[in-house]
């Protein structure tokens, strides 16, 4: 009952104190208070850069700072509509942060700190919470996702601003929430942004649709920027697809066929410390009997094998006082292997470490897959900086012609009329160039 009485006031929240109110004591057509403003943030910047120095972490790193200068860089040159492109867990967050304090500290561009937006399709209170700690203080409140996007509605006098949009390609279509939000507003016209000064940003692992609208714009009006890695490169700390190794990366398998699941239950007691195990089970209402099912052959082979079984779901979650990644990065207490039962959770932008990671299995499907999705989930979730440090790496299912067709199409920078293979919607986007002509 508690759990769902903080989902409403989360609601109510987000639907009535959508705007940042931090600094309204502040006149913003005050030179005076416009300089005071930015020596808060520069002060408030700059210990944060301190504390995480003293924990042996970086704030901002070199190479996110050197994108969000790339794109500072195409404000200055009149650009209000910029798509950031880096792959899964490459670290695009610092970007963000870095992109925020740069433009509202910044002399050539007045982005006032009150009409800082960074908001999501997503429907994941884990993903605010993230997002928010990782702010200074004072922004936190500009943090929104799906549930303060739907009634969102801008001031009459709403400008200098700066959208975010994280993970861009949800809920980007015809009848949904960041599209619907876009047209109330008005966001999808380009002069409409000039004339207001409203700078824009999308940013995702697999921006599909968005970024092809996007490329409809010219180069005066569009500018897109994808992270460059040098993939041959055995040194560098970010760990990408083609770093795992072959014989770790499986075909996802229906687990509710008994042998499928002895067969995954073998990779895990192969790891001779205890470590956590993750199973993504079917979240399709139609396919509930699949689901129980998967769930008795898991709970049997636990059995079997002596597993703890945890669930980490809308109505369950992994530990009551401690945020998942704190979980996860420490041994199983009990000492077992223990497995994670998921649904719904863990996709987009979910941070986890992998050190004590043994086998991560993604949700078995006949249907066509959604190659997006399963990049973006649990195998996604393998990858990124710092991770593959262990003798011992994770062993992931997925569905691995998603994972080769993403390498194709990150290779290509995100040519989607070269790689065949990369399946995505045509569906247009928010920011489509005919928008203003279709009727929500």
């Amino acid at each position: 009952m508690y759990k769902n009485l903080k989902v409403y006031i989360s609601i109510f929240f987000d639907l009535t104190m959508f705007k940042n109110e931090s600094f309204d004591d502040f006149d913003m057509s005050v030179k005076s208070d416009r300089e005071e403003i930015k020596q808060l943030l520069n002060l408030k910047f700059n210990q944060r850069c301190k504390k995480m120095k003293r924990k042996g972490e970086n704030y901002i790193y070199p190479e996110q700072k050197k994108y969000s200068l790339d794109i500072l860089d195409a404000f200055k040159k009149g650009i209000h509509l910029t798509t950031f492109v880096a792959p899964v867990q490459w670290g695009k967050t610092g970007v963000i942060l870095s992109l925020i304090h740069e433009c509202c500290t910044n002399d050539e561009i007045f982005i006032n700190p009150n009409n800082v937006i960074l908001l999501t399709g997503m429907s994941d209170n884990e993903w605010k919470s993230q997002t928010q700690s990782r702010m200074i203080r004072e922004m936190r409140p500009s943090v929104h996702h799906l549930h303060g996007v739907i009634n969102m509605k801008l001031d009459d006098d709403f400008r200098n601003a700066l959208i975010i949009i994280d993970e861009c390609q949800i809920a980007n279509q015809e009848h949904q929430s960041i599209r619907k939000m876009f047209v109330t507003n008005n966001l999808f016209d380009i002069g409409f942004l000039k004339e207001r000064n409203i700078r824009i940003i999308q940013t995702s692992a697999t921006p599909d649709n968005v970024l092809v609208d996007a490329r409809e714009y010219n180069k005066d009006e569009h500018f897109c920027c994808i992270v460059d890695i040098d993939l041959k490169n055995p040194e560098r700390s970010y760990k990408f697809f083609t770093d795992i190794d072959k014989g770790n990366l499986k075909e996802t398998m229906d687990l509710s066929i008994l042998n499928n699941t002895k067969t995954l239950f073998k990779d895990i007691i192969f790891f001779k410390k205890a470590r956590w195990h993750i199973i993504r089970i079917p979240s399709d209402k139609k396919k509930k009997d699949d689901a129980n099912l998967t769930c008795k052959n898991i709970q049997r082979c636990a059995n079997k094998f002596n597993c703890d079984i945890r669930y980490h779901m809308m109505n369950l979650t992994l530990d009551e006082n401690k945020e998942p990644e704190e979980v996860l990065a420490t041994r199983p207490e009990s000492g077992k292997h223990t497995i994670i039962i998921i649904k719904n959770k863990w996709r987009a932008s979910k941070s986890i470490t992998d050190k004590y990671i043994g086998v991560v299995h993604d949700r078995f499907t006949r249907l066509k897959p959604q190659f997006a999705t399963e990049v973006q989930s649990l195998a996604g979730r393998m990858i990124g900086h710092g991770k593959m440090k262990s003798k011992h790496k994770p062993i992931i299912y997925c569905q691995k012609k998603c994972i080769i067709q993403y390498i194709e199409l990150f290779s290509s920078k995100f040519n989607y009329d070269e790689i065949d293979g990369w399946k995505k919607t045509s569906k247009s986007s928010y920011i489509n160039k005919e928008l203003k002509v279709i009727k929500e």
